[in-house]
């Protein structure tokens, strides 16, 4: 399960159910350490990810590609914080579907 903060309140959590679907919630937390229980972990990308927005494709660099059906995240993240957009996609393809 994984958590990024949009600003101070605002946070968004992607995680695998058991049948490795990705899942997503938003909402606001008002507790600011109700989630953290140790040190974040530093994601660092060294790979191309490419994301179709016509298809809702996501490649990622070792030939898997990933359709994003369902929740618009990349709508939402557009709206909400269009810098987090290439951090989520890397969490999509290094962490929740290897």
């Amino acid at each position: 399960m994984y958590y990024i903060l949009l600003g101070s309140r605002t946070y968004i959590k992607l995680w695998n159910d058991s049948r490795k679907n990705i899942l997503v919630y938003v909402s606001s937390v008002y507790d600011n350490n109700l989630f953290f229980d140790r040190d974040a972990e530093i994601l660092t990308v060294n790979t191309i990810i490419y994301y179709d927005r016509e298809t809702k494709t996501l490649s990622c660099s070792n030939s898997k590609t990933i359709k994003l059906d369902g929740f618009d995240i990349i709508g939402l993240l557009d709206q909400l914080a269009p810098h987090l957009i290439s951090l989520v996609l890397a969490l999509i393809c290094l962490k929740l579907t290897s």
